[in-house]
């Protein structure tokens, strides 16, 4: 499973390669973290726990409020049980962000991302030790989301849906480069 995620995140940046070398004065970076709320059937049996996210966004044309944007995250929540019983969900993913026009410096923005991600359950351990085992399960994923962007710092609020994994994230964050403004 492991290799499965490392290679979907090696087709991503080989993806992205040509975008990189065209235009690197129009890329911004993200990078944020948070909270996240399991839902579905994951909120039957998780706590809310945190999210780490990068990413980056690359204007598209000559509209520069519609952009393409590649994200990675790894979210973490434990479960009422056994000690150190938690999932945790790498994913990585690409889509669309289009911000909305507005006449101050702070602007919403909507997005749309689909992606893969990796369901990973530990059982945790006993008090001696013994592991309970683990498992994981890759799937593609579907997201969307809004926030707002106010200079170089970003609120984002997002739904990420897959099938029996399913949760809401709140990321604060900073954005770099020259499309950050």
């Amino acid at each position: 499973m492991r290799t499965r995620i490392m290679s979907m995140a090696l087709i991503a940046g080989a993806a992205l390669t040509p975008v990189v070398g065209r235009a690197q004065s129009s890329l911004a970076f993200q990078i944020g973290g948070g909270a996240v709320a399991p839902s579905g059937d994951l909120g039957t049996y998780a706590k809310t726990g945190w999210i780490g996210h990068v990413g980056i966004t690359k204007p598209l044309g000559r509209n520069p409020r519609i952009a393409f944007q590649a994200s990675a995250f790894y979210a973490h929540t434990s479960h009422d049980g056994t000690a150190g019983e938690a999932t945790n969900i790498p994913g990585v993913g690409g889509g669309l962000l289009y911000q909305l026009k507005t006449a101050g410096t702070v602007r919403p923005y909507v997005s749309g991302l689909v992606g893969v991600l990796q369901h990973r359950y530990d059982a945790g351990s006993t008090e001696y030790g013994s592991d309970y085992g683990s498992e994981s399960e890759t799937k593609a994923f579907v997201g969307v989301g809004g926030g707002l962007t106010f200079h170089r710092v970003f609120v984002d609020a997002r739904y990420v849906a897959a099938s029996g994994t399913s949760f809401i994230s709140i990321t604060v964050g900073m954005r770099f480069g020259r499309a950050a403004k």
